[in-house]
């Protein structure tokens, strides 16, 4: 930059030494040659106009964007929407509360049909897999619900790499050979219309543990 603006101005001084010169030809040529070194001059000021404007931005951030977006649901420092405070949640299955465990997995949409399906837009990393559980998941499915009143939490079963539907079952205690939620939901029976909050998170259950890593908590509708 630095040495187009030299290259400019030596140009135009070049010239007025040659301008006292050509005086002595004649006013006319004189102007002509001031109009000249003003265009140079002119020219050299555009170049370092043009350079300025391409100063990169500040790397990562869009031109138009904004990085801190508060209302970005991919975002995990991002409150989540929910009607109760984990707090207030009474874990009856499972190796305790995901509360504080970190939000790197978002589910964008899920819904209950003949079976419980999920899609993400923010899928799990590539969590271990255990061999201690049959087909060795790497991932649990759980869910939050309302009963008289009292908010409770399940994990309520496992999943495995890439899997986005399980069977309704997870939704009751009695799973045919036992019933797999505590005090005091051991016979819970879902009803029609009933609101659960499920999510994914990494092992545990049963004593496996892998990463504590979690999904945002999305609403379904028992049917």
């Amino acid at each position: 930059m630095i040495e187009k603006e030299g290259s400019a101005r030596g140009a135009r001084k070049g010239l007025i030494m040659w301008g006292n010169w050509i005086r002595l030809a004649g006013t006319a040529s004189f102007v002509l040659l001031v109009a000249a070194c003003e265009e140079i001059e002119r020219i050299g000021e555009g170049e370092l106009a043009e350079e300025t404007e391409l100063q990169p931005t500040t790397p990562g951030v869009p031109p138009d964007g904004d990085p801190n977006d508060p209302t970005d649901p991919n975002d995990p420092t991002v409150p989540e929407a929910l009607p109760f405070s984990w707090g207030e949640v009474k874990w009856v299955s499972g190796d305790g509360s995901v509360a504080s465990w970190a939000r790197t997995v978002h589910i964008s949409s899920a819904s209950v049909g003949s079976v419980v399906s999920w899609t993400y837009s923010v899928p799990p990393g590539n969590w271990a897999r255990t061999g201690a559980i049959g087909n060795s998941p790497n991932a649990c499915i759980g869910w939050v619900t309302q009963v008289d009143g009292r908010w409770y939490g399940a994990i309520a079963e496992w999943l495995l790499p890439g899997q986005t539907q399980q069977a309704k079952k997870i939704f009751q205690s009695d799973r045919g050979n036992k019933k797999v939620f505590g005090s005091p939901l051991n016979d819970f029976v879902p009803s029609k219309g009933q609101t659960f909050y499920i999510f994914v998170c990494g092992l545990n259950w049963s004593g496996q543990k892998n990463v504590k890593e979690r999904s945002n908590l999305v609403p379904v509708v028992y049917q």
